[in-house]
């Protein structure tokens, strides 16, 4: 798959954070440097990759003073750390101090507080590449649908086998297949 854009999101506070983020078509690459205070209490991994098949969503959480003037970009959907509690409420706001940290602690978030106008462009391209994806990628219920059919399918030839052998009757035969013919 190739590759779309790439740009650089900075936090800079008692040390920092700096994020190479490379945008693809089908996932989100996250190359860190963490640095000072930072690097001491966090583990983040150094690389971290999200592909848009395993997300449910894409969130923007803008600076704020509340917040540190910490905001990130939220890869949302990932199996993360269990240690690592969700950084905004049900109405996408930044509840507490707890959250920022968290939310610097999250290997699938992208913070910064240094170039938030240009990493809120990014995010936007972001959204847009990701909703595309997902709406192409709706095939669930088609693949759904296959195995049912197929597992249908099979579930018939076991039954004629049946009948051949003598172990159930035409009429038994003919109703279950019928039942099972209805779920194709």
């Amino acid at each position: 798959m190739g590759e779309l854009f790439r740009f650089k999101a900075l936090h800079k506070a008692m040390g920092g954070i700096e994020t190479d983020v490379t945008v693809f078509d089908d996932k989100i690459e996250l190359h860190r440097k963490v640095s000072g205070i930072i690097s001491m209490n966090t583990k983040l991994p150094a690389e971290t990759v999200a592909y848009y098949k395993d997300l449910e969503a894409v969130n923007f959480v803008k600076p704020s003073l509340a917040a540190g003037n910490i905001g990130w970009i939220e890869l949302v959907g990932i199996n993360r750390d269990k240690n690592v509690m969700s950084t905004v409420d049900t109405n996408w706001k930044l509840i507490s101090n707890v959250d920022t940290v968290n939310a610097i602690k999250n290997p699938y978030n992208i913070v910064f507080n240094k170039n938030h106008r240009e990493v809120e462009n990014y995010y936007k391209r972001i959204k847009e590449i990701f909703e595309e994806f997902a709406s192409n990628n709706q095939s669930v219920q088609g693949v759904t649908n296959i195995i049912n059919e197929e597992s249908a399918l099979d579930k018939i030839k076991k039954l004629k086998d049946l009948l051949d052998l003598g172990a159930i009757s035409q009429k038994e035969f003919d109703e279950k297949k019928e039942k099972l013919m209805n779920n194709i």
